[in-house]
């Protein structure tokens, strides 16, 4: 979709293929078990992850 003479990709959480190289999107998921399976399957490149992990996706951990 070309806006001001730039190319923007819309990205469709739910129609991304679950696999091992789309686990950042499934952490952006408003489905509890996408996020649970993206945290488990995504490659963290900092050793200390949980304060990150906590930031961006406090909703389906508490069931909202």
């Amino acid at each position: 979709m070309p806006v001001v003479n730039r190319s923007v990709s819309i990205i469709v959480l739910r129609e991304v293929e679950p696999a091992p190289r789309n686990a950042l999107w499934d952490l952006f998921s408003f489905e509890a078990a996408k996020v649970q399976q993206g945290a488990k399957t995504y490659r963290w490149r900092q050793p200390d992850h949980v304060p990150i992990l906590n930031e961006i996706s406090p909703l389906p951990r508490s069931g909202g």
